[in-house]
Order: structure tokens, then C-alpha cells, then sequence
């Protein structure tokens, strides 16, 4: 039996509704700690370099969305090294 909404009662609802937020409030945390980290951005960035390179070993000629997906990651990349 599935239960709706409307059959639970107000103290269920409401550790529910507290439960829901306060799980993504963490997750939400968690990603902005992840992004401000350096050591994260920089796997990041070997991740994509990785990927480039895999791909061009067996795709020689490329793809067109890999060549403006790397393109813009270049550009973000230029951009963010002038802003240090």
C-alpha cells in the first residue's frame, strides 16, 4: 500500500518536510566545500584531459561536440588563470 500525503499526520509531515531539507542542505554543503577545493577542480581538470585524449587516440579526426565541448573548457580555463 502506497502512503499519500493526506494520510499522514501533522508530526510525520513535518519530519518529513525536515528530513528532505536537511538532506539537501548537506548535499548542498557538500558540493560548495568540493568546489572551493583546489585539489578538486584540479582532477577535475585531469579527468577532461584525460577523456581529450582518450578520445582523439580513437576518434583521430574528433567530434564536433568534444572539439566545442574543449573548446569552452579551454576558454573557462584561460579565463580563471587571469582572475588569480
Amino acid at each position: 500500500m502506497i502512503t499519500k500525503v493526506k494520510d499522514l499526520t501533522v508530526e510525520e509531515l513535518r519530519i518529513l518536510i525536515s528530513d528532505t531539507v536537511t538532506d539537501s542542505m548537506q548535499d548542498l554543503i557538500e558540493d560548495m566545500t568540493a568546489l572551493s577545493s583546489e585539489n578538486y577542480l584540479h582532477s577535475i581538470e585531469e579527468a577532461r584531459i584525460d577523456a581529450v585524449h582518450a578520445i582523439r587516440q580513437y576518434h583521430p579526426e574528433g567530434s564536433p561536440a568534444l572539439t566545442a565541448s574543449y573548446r569552452r573548457w579551454r576558454r573557462c580555463r584561460r579565463l580563471n588563470a587571469t582572475r588569480r
